[in-house]
């Protein structure tokens, strides 16, 4: 314990407690929370309605995580950068290729129908 308020101390930062329950006290992160709620909320409600019988709150944790990754790759400030670029000091952009509509239906495909072989007629 003592180690980590000495590093701090070095590194010119101070330690500070906040109570229970005491919101008000840490504002960054009680925000940076209701943004990611309300991110996952809205993706949420157009999945639910574009996909109404797919959809479920049970989905809730996945479209939290989705906000939190889209938040990472593609927010950017007055440097030009993502949070992820400046976590890991480096400046990789985001692949769009693998950003998708959360909620959106896909398919599995057969692997012989995607070598350009047919499927047999009689089978399922």
């Amino acid at each position: 314990d003592n180690a980590f308020v000495s590093a701090c101390t070095r590194h010119n930062q101070a330690v500070t407690f906040c109570g229970v329950n005491g919101h008000h006290q840490n504002g960054i992160a009680e925000r940076a929370i209701r943004d990611l709620q309300d991110q996952a909320r809205k993706q949420l409600l157009f999945a639910k309605a574009r996909w109404p019988l797919a959809i479920d709150l049970a989905l809730w944790p996945y479209a939290l995580r989705s906000a939190a990754e889209y938040h990472n790759q593609l927010r950017t400030d007055s440097t030009g950068k993502s949070p992820i670029e400046k976590f890991a000091n480096t400046n990789v952009g985001p692949n769009m290729h693998h950003m998708h509509t959360f909620g959106c239906p896909a398919y599995a495909l057969n692997d012989r129908l995607a070598s350009g072989n047919s499927a047999p007629k009689w089978s399922p």
